[in-house]
């Protein structure tokens, strides 16, 4: 499946700009991505995922549940 997004811009705002060194108004890139197609790969609402990085390519994995996570889960047809 592909899908064709647009690198967008936020405005940076370091909190403590006195002793920043990055410029009180600073632009960076911004990316978002939103819709059911992401439910349907697996991309759930409050899923931790891996990030890997290199030029021109970003690459989101999913991340296994914690065991904590996992438990706290419920199954459907499952009552406690």
């Amino acid at each position: 499946m592909a899908k064709r997004l647009t690198v967008s811009y936020l405005e940076d705002r370091p909190r403590d700009a006195v002793f920043s060194s990055i410029p009180r108004h600073c632009t960076v890139p911004y990316l978002r991505m939103r819709g059911q197609w992401l439910r349907r790969l697996g991309f759930t609402i409050g899923t931790k995922l891996a990030v890997e990085a290199e030029p021109g390519r970003l690459v989101l994995t999913v991340l296994p549940p914690t065991a904590a996570a996992a438990s706290e889960v419920c199954e459907p047809g499952s009552e406690d």
